[in-house]
């Protein structure tokens, strides 16, 4: 939802989005199959720990790091 007009919508959206901040997972999933990545995001932070929502230990599986990289690369 955005408190301005419909044409201006798209633009007030990539302003707000410049500094993102995921804690999950699946926060980190859902942010790289929208649009919401890309050049317009001018700082990411990203906290991992075990509780993340991946499970098992503190080491995160391969497909986790390489999502990480496909966010970093758009």
């Amino acid at each position: 939802m955005s408190l301005v007009h419909r044409s201006w919508t798209n633009a007030a959206q990539r302003v707000l989005r410049r500094s993102v901040k995921l804690h999950s997972y699946s926060q980190l999933y859902k942010f790289s199959e929208g649009d919401l990545a890309g050049p317009h995001v001018r700082g990411l932070s990203y906290v991992y720990t075990p509780l993340s929502g991946l499970g098992g230990g503190d080491i995160a599986p391969s497909t986790h790091w390489k999502l990480l990289a496909d966010v970093l690369s758009k």
